[in-house]
């Protein structure tokens, strides 16, 4: 996914940003994935895309925060791996629902992604090893 947010000047640094705080425009043929079902890696639907994370200086999309349709716990997964399903607007992440809803809770509040990094590392070399 690749988006171009329009970031004011002084906030053209280091970081992420929060695609719902800013203005931004797709890249040419690129859909909005905002509000989109999320489904596991098995094909089962859970939550929905409540907001991505863009690195400030890139625009790139590294992280989605995705909203459990029961619990309304939301989620932050890295974008690696993720499958865009553009014909039935459904992002796949390439984790079990179970993973994701074990994950660390991401709230208004946070400002440092270090635990959702270490979690999901975590994650991958407990199932490689």
């Amino acid at each position: 996914m690749q988006y171009y947010p329009d970031f004011e000047q002084e906030d053209a640094q280091i970081g992420l940003v929060r695609l719902s705080c800013v203005t931004y425009q797709l890249a040419d043929g690129q859909p909005d994935a905002m509000g989109w079902q999320v489904a596991d890696m098995e094909g089962v639907i859970f939550g929905t895309v409540s907001d991505m994370l863009a690195d400030a200086g890139s625009g790139q999309i590294v992280f989605v925060a995705i909203k459990d349709e029961e619990s309304h716990k939301v989620s932050l997964v890295p974008v690696e791996g993720m499958y865009l399903d553009i014909s039935h607007a459904l992002v796949v992440v390439p984790a079990l629902e179970s993973d994701v809803l074990d994950s660390p809770d991401f709230t208004e509040n946070v400002v440092d992604v270090m635990p959702f990094v270490e979690y999901w590392l975590n994650l991958a070399r407990a199932q490689s090893g």
